[in-house]
């Protein structure tokens, strides 16, 4: 799954393994890089239409699933 524009030189592949978030690899885009890379630790995974959403706010998956778990 594709975030960004790869033609513009900034964008993110997000890799699924059976529909699991398992990594990310960012060019010239080091916010998702650094935000996915935590959720992967928290064992949160975006749908791939969120992944592939520029639109879509990772960090506010990120602080969602902590509430969940507090």
């Amino acid at each position: 799954m594709i975030r960004g524009a790869i033609e513009a030189g900034r964008f993110s592949a997000f890799n699924y393994r059976q529909g699991k978030l398992v990594a990310v690899d960012s060019i010239n885009n080091p916010t998702d890089q650094m935000v996915t890379r935590r959720l992967i630790a928290a064992g949160i995974s975006p749908t791939p239409e969120q992944a592939a959403d520029s639109s879509c706010d990772l960090k506010s998956l990120l602080k969602a699933g902590n509430k969940a778990v507090a």
